[in-house]
């Protein structure tokens, strides 16, 4: 009697936990399936647009930093914001158009999930600063990248799953597979490339200007302005030579090269590398 009791209370218990694990799992397929409700909409415009934008406008410390200090992925700033400027004009055209865009929906469906897996890695990064950061509150905003990584990968797999009424279901899902590496080798590859060509061409006016004894023209002094927007502190070459040069002339020329490109004092940023 006793060992009928103990199996009807665990059947019992199994039955009260069921509906949970159910809940969960019915939430999860809620937020995939097609149609989009207004809500899911609404969420998607405010974390896979607005707060994003918020987020780079704002920005105190990841790609950048209000101080000469530098930011934690100051070495990507390029390769995020040109990411970041793919994907967000890439989600408002499909939230727009939607069924209008079926001819081509599988490859905005690619390039979306590039931005939910970029989303999700910056999440990931920021994790431990997010967590401490919320003991002042900004840090919420640190969990953001999660929220857009669920808004990019729900609405790319709308995208790769839409209905085209010139291709059967089987063949539709065989070609998600190129989509998706299409999508994302688009996405990243491209922006890579680019960091890379800015990084290199920065780099060779930089060595350029370091070695030369006379003063850079006007146009390589505005060419670095743009690039140091683009590229961050890699301009801590110049820092350095100023740092190891005995003459004075020339560490006077190299400070005033300095603060023309990027409107900094190299003394300041001199001390921030030394401490």
């Amino acid at each position: 009697m006793d060992e009928l009791s103990i199996n009807y209370n665990r059947r019992a218990s199994a039955e009260v936990k069921r509906p949970s694990r159910g809940w969960l799992r019915e939430f999860w397929r809620r937020q995939f399936r097609q149609p989009a409700t207004r809500e899911q909409t609404v969420f998607d415009v405010v974390f896979g647009v607005l707060l994003p934008v918020v987020c780079v406008v704002i920005d105190p410390f990841v790609f950048r930093s209000f101080s000469d200090e530098t930011g934690l992925l100051e070495d990507y700033q390029f390769f995020s914001y040109s990411i970041i400027a793919l994907e967000i004009p890439a989600l408002v055209l499909w939230l727009t158009l939607r069924e209008r865009v079926s001819t081509w929906s599988r490859a905005l469906g690619g390039v979306l999930l590039a931005g939910g897996l970029f989303s999700a890695t910056i999440g990931v990064l920021l994790l431990p600063f997010s967590i401490i950061g919320l003991v002042f509150l900004i840090g919420a905003l640190g969990f953001t990248p999660f929220c857009s990584a669920l808004v990019y990968l729900r609405n790319g797999l709308r995208a790769l799953d839409l209905p085209d009424a010139e291709a059967e279901v089987q063949s539709r899902r065989a070609s998600n597979a190129p989509a998706i590496v299409l999508g994302i080798a688009f996405v990243m590859g491209a922006t890579a490339t680019a960091q890379w060509g800015i990084s290199l061409r920065v780099s060779s006016v930089l060595a350029e200007i370091i070695e030369q004894q006379s003063e850079p023209s006007e146009a390589k002094i505005q060419e670095l302005k743009y690039a140091h927007w683009l590229v961050g502190n890699q301009f801590d070459p110049v820092v350095w030579a100023y740092n190891n040069e005995p003459n004075p002339a020339r560490k006077a020329r190299l400070a005033n090269i300095y603060e023309r490109a990027t409107g900094k004092d190299i003394e300041h940023r001199l001390s921030i590398l030394l401490d």
